[in-house]
């Protein structure tokens, strides 16, 4: 009954009703319980939530045939997150054609049993965000929460929204399934560290990788990026495709209050780490204001690093299409000097811009380690994803 009622949604007094009387139903069969979910065909519950009244039949079936399966699936229903619902368990612990593998099951049980125990949460809920960075690696869990599909929340209520065995939940539970499959049971948290980490230091062992490529690895890097809004809210520019488009992150729900862009205070972080010291101060806006922007102090001028999403006809430039552009303005006692060609490639040469780029910033400031760091990064960037393949400063 406790798994019934604690999974289950009560929104008014028919359905309050309705519960009340699937439960005197089932106390006629409360000596034969298991006997009676597990083999009378005519078993049935109502009135509470249908996929954890399907989990509490299966797993009935299952200990009427093995009935030393009651303690073990006891065990993990008590489990303080879990609270009974251990459907996604039982369903990783099934092999191609459906059969119950009970060691499988325990495998898994017991890595997320310490994942998701509250008392945990510091070291992979919250934090340097272990557990959400290393999912991000697997797939992408994001849920979209409104904006006309723009809107896309990164921080979940894990057991609706992932452990749940709802349909739109299928693609999140096989993306635990495969992060929670190679973890090591003795070293969970050294386990989930090492997948974000390149083998031997050398990013370049993850070319190819799928999160490499794309907007993922941005969040995955740095665990401070998650340190923006209560809920984790990022607004894509377009609902087509979130790949290498502006991403501004939400403190609150709406536009509304203040947002930073993602790869531009990504690049804050990425440069502190190069340099080896803290260079730049990012600059947040509300919509009305215009763009944030990573602010670069030097000499007597600083440099203010821009990322837009822009979208060109594919036939009018040659089949060359970007969603991203990063571009620099250079200023001086706040007022704009000039700015710079948008870095897209489209119709300036590479050797031109370069040469362009650093000519109008060595007019205010002797050579500086920052300009080369941009460089080197934004190069890193085109390399490892398409869609920033003209880029070039």
């Amino acid at each position: 009954m406790r798994n019934l009622v604690e999974n289950s949604t009560f929104n008014n007094p028919d359905s309050l009703q309705r519960a009340i009387q699937g439960i005197e139903k089932l106390k006629q069969h409360a000596e034969r319980i298991i006997e009676y979910l597990g083999k009378d065909k005519e078993a049935e519950i109502t009135g509470f939530d249908t996929d954890q009244r399907r989990e509490e039949i299966e797993k009935a079936q299952l200990i009427a045939n093995t009935p030393r399966l009651e303690a073990l699936f006891l065990h993990y229903e008590n489990h303080a997150y879990f609270r009974g619902q251990i459907g996604f368990l039982l369903e990783y612990g099934k092999d191609e054609n459906g059969a119950f593998d009970a060691d499988v099951f325990k495998e898994y049980a017991r890595k997320a049993a310490v994942i998701f125990d509250p008392a945990n949460e510091g070291a992979f809920l919250e934090g340097e965000f272990l557990f959400h960075r290393a999912l991000l690696t697997v797939g992408d869990y994001s849920i979209c929460d409104g904006g006309y599909g723009r809107r896309w929340k990164m921080n979940l209520d894990w057991r609706a929204e992932i452990l749940s065995m709802k349909d739109e939940n299928n693609d999140r539970r096989s993306y635990l399934k495969a992060l929670l499959e190679p973890l090591s049971e003795a070293s969970l948290e050294d386990s989930l560290k090492a997948l974000l980490q390149p083998p031997n230091g050398d990013a370049a062992n993850f070319e190819g990788t799928d999160w490499y490529s794309n907007w993922r690895k941005y969040f995955i890097e740095f665990p401070v990026l998650w340190g923006w809004g209560n809920n984790h809210l990022a607004f894509f520019d377009t609902k087509e495709e979130k790949q290498s488009q502006r991403i501004c992150l939400l403190n609150t729900s709406s536009f509304n209050g203040y947002w930073k862009e993602l790869h531009t205070y990504w690049l804050k972080f990425k440069l502190e780490v190069i340099l080896d010291k803290q260079t730049s101060e990012y600059h947040e806006a509300r919509y009305s204001d215009g763009a944030p922007y990573l602010r670069i102090p030097t000499q007597r001028t600083e440099l203010r690093v821009f990322f837009s999403s822009s979208e060109y006809n594919s036939e009018e430039y040659g089949g060359w299409k970007s969603n991203g552009i990063w571009f620099i303005s250079l200023y001086k006692n706040e007022e704009q000097i000039t700015q710079l060609p948008e870095i897209d490639g489209i119709g300036i040469e590479e050797e031109y811009h370069a040469y362009w780029v650093e000519e109008q910033f060595l007019k205010e400031e002797r050579s500086s380690p920052v300009l080369d760091a941009i460089e080197n990064i934004l190069e890193t960037c085109s390399s490892k994803s398409a869609p920033f393949q003209e880029v070039s400063i």
